[in-house]
């Protein structure tokens, strides 16, 4: 190779030299801990709402940065920020336990660009859900019109009315 010019490995190998030189490797442990731990607490969840909750919550986050005791989190959708603040606590607690060198005392959210696309509602579509809503209360009409009430519901009510009837009398005296 001429003067001043650095074989393409070389080259490199110096910049990894250089950029490893400057990594703190336990800095670098921790990170590694820390991301190896948020897939931990997160799958430790349990939810009797949502099978697997901790699994999705996993799938659809991301850990952008640690500072300060913030923790940046990425989500793909608004509503996943709902469930992480219903496990807030939780995850904090288990985050600060695993990994005590790295305290966290607040978590913080950050949506996905581009990820998720909300429908504006226009006329048409809310024309179209009431005309929708209409057709619907209009059939439950004819359909309990055309239907007999059952004798014992209806006298079931009746004794209802009576009694309601009586209770007014009492009181009236």
């Amino acid at each position: 190779m001429p003067d001043g010019f650095y074989d393409s490995k070389e080259l490199i190998n110096s910049v990894i030299n250089s950029i490893s030189k400057n990594i703190d490797a336990t800095k670098f442990k921790n990170i590694k801990n820390i991301y190896d731990e948020w897939e931990n607490i997160l799958l430790s969840i349990k939810s009797t709402v949502l099978p697997e909750a901790g699994r999705k919550m996993f799938d659809h986050s991301e850990i952008i940065d640690i500072k300060d005791g913030v923790m940046l989190i990425e989500i793909d959708h608004p509503g996943w920020k709902q469930l992480f603040e219903t496990y807030r606590t939780y995850i904090l607690k288990g985050l600060n336990m695993k990994i005590p060198q790295v305290p966290v005392d607040t978590i913080i959210y950050r949506l996905k660009k581009g990820e998720v696309k909300i429908k504006p509602k226009t006329p048409e579509t809310s024309e179209k859900k009431q005309v929708i809503k209409e057709e619907k209360i209009e059939n439950i009409s004819k359909n309990t019109k055309s239907k007999e009430i059952p004798s014992e519901l209806k006298n079931l009510f009746n004794s209802i009315k009576e009694s309601v009837e009586n209770k007014q009398k009492y009181l009236e005296k």
